[in-house]
């Protein structure tokens, strides 16, 4: 291990990743993790100064035995494509190609957890542009909005009913912070939302050969677009 390592491992002790603090009262929380969890983070935050982290849990019924990364796609991209259009103007459109308005982009970390009892399910964070929500809806009102969306999107890619789902979304009392780079409070802000995402970097309960299996990003489509045009014009 080296030096840097080292150093990061006994910050980490302390309740330290770099210049986050971090919780490390919920589980033993990987290096690895933490630094992917920052690098999105902080992308995120370059590509939305005025955003919205909407967190929550997804659980899956006790009988559950299907494919369960494929429903969290599903998930995602669904509620992707309810967010709503971009104002961008026609000529931005061409220039890209594109006849009609694109959605907003959004970003999405998730982790896979098994609770006490060894019941499957994820950890999710949706990172997104706030400009389409705040001169429309109070704060209260965009919490509300996104709980009910992401109740009916699992309830219909679990194929179970609406009524069956409230113990399988669980939404935290700050499920969404609002983050606002030109806020005065805005480092205090983006550091409280890192503590809480913090907990995304655990290391799984139960022992996996892939890593990758257990805490992963997804982007948009919209933003992978872009990634593939930069690539093209290099």
């Amino acid at each position: 291990m080296s030096n840097k390592e080292h150093s990061e491992v006994d910050k980490l002790t302390l309740g330290y990743f770099g210049e986050y603090q971090v919780n490390i009262d919920m589980g033993e929380l990987s290096l690895t993790f933490l630094d992917e969890l920052a690098n999105i983070f902080e992308q995120s935050l370059q590509r939305f100064p005025d955003c919205y982290v909407f967190r929550f849990r997804l659980g899956f019924p006790k009988t559950f035995n299907g494919d369960a990364e494929a429903l969290l796609n599903t998930l995602f991209y669904s509620l992707a494509n309810q967010f709503p259009e971009k104002a961008i103007t026609e000529g931005e459109l061409k220039s890209k190609g594109n006849t009609k308005p694109v959605n907003e982009d959004v970003n999405m970390i998730w982790a896979k957890d098994v609770t006490a009892k060894g019941l499957l399910g994820y950890r999710v964070a949706f990172i997104f542009s706030a400009v389409s929500y705040r001169a429309k809806a109070s704060l209260e009102q965009v919490r509300e909005h996104f709980k009910q969306r992401v109740k009916i999107t699992w309830a219909n890619a679990l194929l179970v009913h609406e009524s069956q789902i409230h113990t399988l979304c669980i939404f935290p009392p700050d499920s969404l912070i609002p983050l606002k780079a030109e806020q005065s409070n805005y480092q205090y802000e983006t550091h409280r939302c890192f503590y809480f995402l913090s907990t995304l970097a655990k290391l799984p309960r139960y022992p996996v050969e892939d890593l990758s299996t257990a805490f992963g990003v997804k982007f948009s489509k919209q933003q992978n677009q872009d990634k593939k045009e930069l690539i093209e014009q290099s």
